[in-house]
């Protein structure tokens, strides 16, 4: 199975959203089911930390997407060099890889990048710390990503 892998900080709200999400589509997507799987990870991450409990609610009040189990891993080589593609969340994300594991640079972007989305930031934010109600524009915002990341992935197939 060709791996799909989210990038943010601390892998405790986006790229676990992320992955989350991905793997919920993936699963409901005929095309895709045997193809591929979604993981991610952090730049700054504690191995093993659980989810935001905000990010935890939106993803079960709005698509019943349960990632309870999801632990935060911390980034490295082999996980990279394991991916098929590595989608971040932010450009400083995307850069930090560049300089630090520079073999990746064929299949690094930013998600926004790769969807080729016409928001004038390439960034998601970073809802970490903030009101419920950011999560669930952030969750809003990664889920219709994704959308447009599974029409990508089934005319690559």
């Amino acid at each position: 199975m060709k791996k799909i892998l989210f990038v943010c900080t601390g892998n405790t709200c986006r790229s676990p959203m992320a992955e989350g999400l991905m793997n919920m589509i993936i699963h409901q997507t005929a095309e895709l089911k045997n193809q591929f799987i979604a993981h991610s990870v952090g730049i700054s991450a504690f191995d093993g930390q659980t989810p935001n409990k905000n990010a935890l609610s939106v993803l079960n009040r709005f698509w019943n997407c349960d990632i309870k189990n999801y632990k935060a891993t911390l980034i490295n080589s082999t996980i990279l060099e394991e991916s098929y593609i590595i989608l971040t969340m932010t450009k400083s994300h995307k850069d930090y890889l560049l300089n630090n594991f520079p073999l990746t640079k064929n299949k690094l972007y930013i998600l926004k990048e790769y969807i080729k989305s016409e928001s004038f930031n390439t960034d998601i934010s970073d809802p970490f710390c903030k009101d419920i109600s950011i999560y669930e524009n952030c969750a809003k915002e990664l889920y219709e990503l994704l959308l447009d990341l599974k029409e990508i992935l089934i005319k690559k197939i």
